[in-house]
């Protein structure tokens, strides 16, 4: 059989990989804005259906998507600070 190794060496560096230089509000930002978009596309269809059996009532929609919007941006900061962290401290010791 012809096929390739599962474990092959590579020398990669830091400048090799297209990793954050910072953790600071531009990550934050980044972060809140794909937030924004995870929440508008899990929620804002199953909310709009719930609005539509309250007979179109339903002014508490954009609140809950503002909410889930920050709350799934700030869990992404955290993971990205906490696990790009140790990645990046993983590969310096290599």
């Amino acid at each position: 059989m012809n096929t390739k190794p599962n474990r092959v060496e590579r020398d990669i560096a830091r400048t090799d990989l297209m990793l954050p230089d910072g953790f600071g509000l531009k990550l934050l930002g980044e972060c809140l804005a794909v937030g924004v978009l995870l929440s508008l596309g899990f929620l804002w269809g199953p909310l709009t259906i719930v609005g539509i059996f309250l007979n179109g009532h339903a002014p508490w929609t954009w609140p809950v998507i503002g909410a889930a919007s920050l709350v799934f941006g700030l869990l992404m900061f955290a993971y990205v600070r906490h696990d790009v962290k140790d990645f990046i401290a993983s590969i310096d010791e290599s």
